[in-house]
């Protein structure tokens, strides 16, 4: 899909390209346990060299320490990691998801408070969003915040929640007042992770790894000044959140990990001879069929986001594809490999269980369904 991209665009993937070649053990997932002191020190070293290299956030404008680039070369930036089985690093969610927010709502205390640990890779961040009683249906959580003087009292639960146990700061949707439409007197809040009344518990995986945690709240106070825009108005600044985590960088980022592990299962098949069997090349150009589609709708989103437009529906749509394919395509891998797939370093099968939580977050299938059908086929409840 590289002839979609502008010269300038594809001449800077090749950067990308060649600073990854150079920099990164390509067998680096092999040598630590996710979620394991090591693999967090690991981590945090990459996000610090990404800031070394000047790509500690190329996406942020220059104002605020990034390279302010497009969405055109964002999304190669994500695609070239991707591809290469780079890490995240454990800055991603605040670099991604809360700078811009904190960028476009927050106070001057609170850019210059925030913004500069994020771009040195020094703090990292984790989503407060999902609640056991309001995962998709998340205006209905039932956190709850008073305000005591200068400081905001918080009790309530929060589930899911990604890189919770070894995170310094949360950033929460908590109900502030209660309003008759559900969407109003939710605030956003800057929650320090070892804040008094603040209780986080790994929760155990089916495949022995804890990558999310249980966070609760009992009367944590936390300060007014920590709370982003307006006390109640958070749900703007929350919706804002989520089109960010759908945007087109981070789904050309997926749609290159998925041919990542494509081209790993065609080697685990035994090569290029394993096509010549029926099954595993119909599996596989199912596999390219749905990708090139996803690709398609992607960059239709990058178009949008190019032109300043509202990408509206068709981030919904894309999450919807690739996280449905993705997950279908899991189940197929396993289907070919069979007991194979456990062997070595077990990636197919961890991805069989890592694409059921794509399924859910950033709104759900059936959240992502729900918009289609009021957005584009104009169905109402």
């Amino acid at each position: 899909m590289d002839y979609l991209f502008s010269d300038e665009a594809i001449a800077f993937g090749e950067e990308v390209r060649a600073w990854l070649e150079a920099e990164l053990d390509p067998e680096w997932e092999s040598k630590y346990e996710p979620t394991s002191p090591e693999w967090i020190a690991f981590q945090r070293d990459w996000d610090q060299r990404l800031y070394r290299r000047g790509w500690g956030a190329i996406y942020w404008p220059q104002e605020h320490g990034g390279l302010g680039a497009t969405p055109e070369f964002r999304a190669m930036f994500s695609r070239q990691f991707a591809e290469a089985g780079a890490p995240d690093g454990l800055g991603k969610i605040g670099k991604r998801l809360l700078a811009p927010v904190l960028m476009r709502h927050g106070s001057p205390e609170q850019k210059e408070r925030f913004l500069p640990p994020l771009l040195r890779g020094e703090e990292f961040w984790a989503q407060g969003y999902s609640e056991p009683g309001s995962g998709s249906d998340l205006a209905s959580l039932s956190t709850r915040g008073r305000v005591e003087g200068d400081e905001l009292v918080i009790n309530g639960q929060k589930i899911w929640t990604s890189h919770g146990w070894y995170c310094e700061w949360i950033f929460a949707l908590v109900r502030t007042s209660k309003e008759a439409k559900k969407q109003d007197g939710i605030s956003f809040v800057l929650v320090k992770a070892d804040t008094p009344g603040v209780e986080i518990r790994p929760i155990s995986q089916i495949n022995g790894k804890s990558e999310f945690a249980e966070v609760f709240f009992t009367d944590a106070r936390v300060p007014v000044d920590q709370v982003v825009g307006p006390i109640g108005q958070g749900w703007t600044i929350a919706k804002a959140l989520l089109e960010f985590e759908r945007g087109a960088e981070m789904s050309l980022g997926r749609s290159g990990t998925i041919r990542s592990a494509t081209r790993e299962l065609v080697r685990d098949l035994g090569g290029a001879d394993a096509i010549g069997d029926t099954a595993v090349a119909q599996a596989l150009g199912l596999h390219e069929a749905q990708f090139l589609g996803a690709d398609i709708n992607t960059l239709r989103l990058l178009g949008a986001q190019m032109a300043g437009g509202d990408p509206g529906h068709i981030s919904a749509l894309v999450k919807l594809q690739q996280t449905e394919d993705w997950r279908a395509a899991t189940v197929r891998d396993l289907e070919l490999l069979g007991p194979r797939a456990l062997q070595g370093s077990g990636s197919h099968f961890e991805r069989y269980f890592s694409a059921r939580p794509g399924t859910i977050a950033s709104g759900s299938s059936e959240v992502q369904r729900n918009i289609l059908a009021k957005r584009v086929l104009g169905l109402r409840d």
